[in-house]
């Protein structure tokens, strides 16, 4: 059985007369980190939400995706502990509550309205959510770009021990250095394996 999760084979998008992704290719395998550099409006959002939205059809495989902006897929009105409730029992609600503690939420923030987190918590919540449902691949957009210096480290953590494969656009350099295995650069040019 191949390791390989994904393989993308000359991938071109275009808007009209602007092509924003040219020729891509690139593996990805069961279990690895790869992350996406390259300067603004190269095009990085563009691949991954472009791969979620291809990947999201297949039924072979189950994906995890975090934009740069999270209230659009979050439900709002619900508290962080429902939202990641399946069950609604005590014991499961003990678990939510102390791996949402592990993340530094307050016990009145694991209990108030998503809409009332700000844009950190609100992050590190969909984190956990996709971590929690564990899906073969994820795919995030700056994970770690709205989280404070005290909260880095447990984040970092949840990916480091993460079973699936994670294809991420970051400019973290802890991030890159604690979680990542793969790094490639995106420019106008194309797509590059460079070294870590």
């Amino acid at each position: 059985m191949s390791d390989s999760l994904l393989e993308i084979r000359n991938l071109t998008k275009r808007y009209g007369e602007n092509t924003v992704l040219r020729d891509l290719s690139f593996t990805v395998r069961r279990g690895e980190v790869i992350v996406v550099l390259g300067p603004s409006g190269c095009g990085k959002s563009t691949l991954l939400h472009y791969l979620y939205q291809k990947l999201s059809q297949k039924t072979d495989l189950t994906i995890g995706y975090m934009p740069q902006r999270y209230d659009t897929i979050l439900p709002l009105d619900l508290s962080p502990i429902a939202f990641l409730s399946k069950t609604g029992d005590k014991s499961e609600r003990e678990v939510i509550s102390s791996h949402l503690a592990y993340l530094n939420f307050s016990h009145d923030e694991m209990n108030h309205a998503i809409s009332d987190l700000s844009g950190g918590q609100k992050g590190k919540l969909l984190l956990l959510h996709l971590v929690l449902e564990s899906p073969q691949l994820l795919i995030l957009d700056e994970p770690t770009r709205n989280f404070s210096p005290t909260s880095q480290p447990q984040v970092r953590q949840l990916f480091e021990n993460y079973p699936g494969a994670i294809l991420t656009v970051s400019h973290d350099v802890n991030y890159l250095r604690q979680v990542c295995q793969k790094i490639y650069r995106l420019d106008s040019r194309g797509l590059e394996e460079v070294e870590i």
